[in-house]
């Protein structure tokens, strides 16, 4: 499944910005405060869905956030904050009809044949420290080739910031090789 385009409003410092993700590397490059980590941010929430009224540019009534898929599929999540509606809500859409945020997921996994809780980018080396070990499995499994050696699980490790006495579970010998049964 591939995005292929974006357009996020009023979410954290976003104002109206449309995004080509049709390229196949996407590099979000800019100076501190620019938006790079509310671009990923907002990126992540297409597939949970979940806007607060904390993401919510401040001095707007709602935060809108688009995607539409490479099969011309158009998803996308608003939240309205009590400066529109009595009672904040988000709504969520699927091709411009308002459908609960289970539809949505539902559809997402169906398109894509992985749960939306598999389906994020990280933004940050931050985000891989604080995943729960389950998270961390997956997250390997997924975006490791086949079989890895324990040297290049412990670089990715490394890459991460991470430290060996903060990982739970099992240890690997870095001169052996493991499939993905031996990982999980």
């Amino acid at each position: 499944m591939k995005i292929v385009r974006m357009k996020i409003d009023n979410f954290k410092g976003i104002v109206g910005r449309e995004y080509d993700m049709s390229p196949t590397i996407i590099a979000v490059l800019g100076e501190n405060g620019m938006g790079k980590t509310s671009f990923m941010d907002a990126y992540n929430r297409i597939y949970s869905g979940q806007i607060s009224d904390v993401n919510v540019r401040t001095g707007a009534g709602s935060a809108s956030i688009l995607a539409e898929l490479e099969n011309g599929v158009k998803i996308s999540h608003v939240r309205k904050t009590s400066k529109m509606v009595k009672t904040p809500v988000t709504e969520h859409f699927l091709d411009g009809k308002r459908k609960t945020l289970d539809e949505v997921k539902l559809y997402l996994e169906r398109y894509s044949g992985t749960s939306t809780d598999m389906l994020s980018v990280l933004s940050s080396s931050t985000m891989l420290q604080e995943m729960e070990p389950a998270a961390l499995s997956r997250f390997l499994l997924q975006h490791l080739s086949c079989k890895v050696t324990g040297k290049e699980i412990l670089d990715l490790i490394n890459s991460a910031e991470l430290k060996e006495s903060e990982l739970p579970g099992k240890w690997f010998q870095a001169d052996k090789e493991y499939d993905n049964d031996a990982i999980a």
